[in-house]
């Protein structure tokens, strides 16, 4: 996986790889994670899922911008692919999710 690659594809990816870290953790090691993240790994794959799921990134639009008919531009920006990949970045990279930020 490409560090900074944040299309759909590799976001299903990490969301993947996070839920089976869920599974191999123990309670120690999920908190960690937990403390590091500030998220579970499992809040940090939904977040990753809900990122690339077409239907929430329309209803964050929506709601972000007050309109029921959002522009291209404003769904991409609602969509949090950033946000997400970042937060999953401090898990992943082990870097405070600041590998390339944008």
């Amino acid at each position: 996986m490409a560090i900074g690659a944040r299309d759909a594809d590799t976001l299903t990816t990490m969301a993947g790889r996070l839920a089976r870290l869920d599974q191999a953790l123990d309670d120690v090691g999920k908190g960690q994670v937990e403390k590091q993240a500030d998220h579970t790994l499992k809040q940090l794959a939904n977040n990753l899922l809900d990122a690339v799921d077409p239907d929430q990134q329309m209803d964050h639009a929506q709601a972000k911008f007050g309109t029921d008919t959002p522009t291209e531009d404003q769904v991409a920006e609602a969509a949090g692919h950033r946000r997400a990949a970042r937060i999953a970045g401090r898990v992943v990279l082990g870097d405070g999710g600041t590998a390339n930020p944008d």
